[in-house]
């Protein structure tokens, strides 16, 4: 027993993984790490069960493609922002 909060990470793919956790370590809460890379709905599934016990449908595949295309758009656009201000700078030269 210890008078700190502690944080249980390693491992936390999914609802199952992360019950485990809390249960097993008596964790006061956990953090997510690579369980979020490719699946970031992981982290809403997480808080949706965490706070009311609920278990949410995973996304479907045009869920996935729509968000797929969001985040390209947004690489897209910090791609453009930067390469604008490298010509900026270059021509401020």
């Amino acid at each position: 027993n210890v008078n700190i909060p502690v944080i249980g990470n390693g491992d936390i793919t999914d609802i199952e993984s992360a019950k485990r956790m809390l249960e097993y370590t008596k964790c006061d809460a956990i953090m997510i790490g690579r369980g979020a890379l490719g699946n970031p709905w992981l982290i809403k599934q997480l808080v949706e069960y965490t706070t009311n016990n609920n278990i949410i449908d995973k996304p479907t595949y045009k869920e996935r493609i729509d968000m797929c295309f969001k985040h390209l758009d947004y690489l897209l656009e910090l791609k453009n922002e930067k390469v604008e201000d490298r010509i900026e700078e270059d021509s401020n030269k």
